[in-house]
């Protein structure tokens, strides 16, 4: 039962996500290099790296670009728990935004440059570095989703 947004919910949530997203990376480099993840993959690429150059005026496209960057990666695992709790992680870390609008900019372009190294690690099928990346972008996360608590 849902029973407000509290800093307690939020790090329970991200320790959740990460557990889930951890997980996914390992079903991800073990694919063979002719899966079409990876063309999906070099697609989110490029997608951030143009809006990472066109960030002042298409900040606000980051929500959207965002959540597919972690279907696509968590769907890789074929774990039913994970695609639905997606859902659930997605509503709260995109609505908690909503609630204030300051440094939006700020935020979403980080966290582009965090998903550009998480996803140039992906790309050279290198798990360590990729957990790494993964691992710094959820703590920023965190970080910004404890943070709206005292919104």
């Amino acid at each position: 039962m849902f029973e407000g947004f509290t800093k307690e919910l939020a790090l329970e949530l991200n320790d959740v996500r990460e557990m889930f997203e951890l997980r996914a990376i390992g079903y991800l480099v073990a694919l063979p290099d002719d899966h079409a993840i990876w063309n999906r993959v070099l697609v989110l690429r490029a997608e951030h790296v143009s809006l990472l150059s066109n960030i002042d005026s298409e900040f606000m496209n980051f929500s959207e670009l965002d959540e597919r960057l972690h279907r696509t990666i968590n769907a890789t695992a074929k774990n039913r728990f994970i695609n639905d709790f997606q859902d659930l992680i997605l509503m709260i870390f995109h609505y908690h935004y909503w609630w204030n609008k300051r440094l939006e900019k700020e935020r979403n372009r980080t966290a582009v440059v965090e998903h550009l190294t998480y996803l140039d690690a992906l790309i050279d099928r290198d798990s360590k570095g990729a957990r790494a990346a993964l691992k710094n972008h959820l703590d920023t996360a965190r970080s910004t989703l404890v943070g709206a608590v005292n919104w």
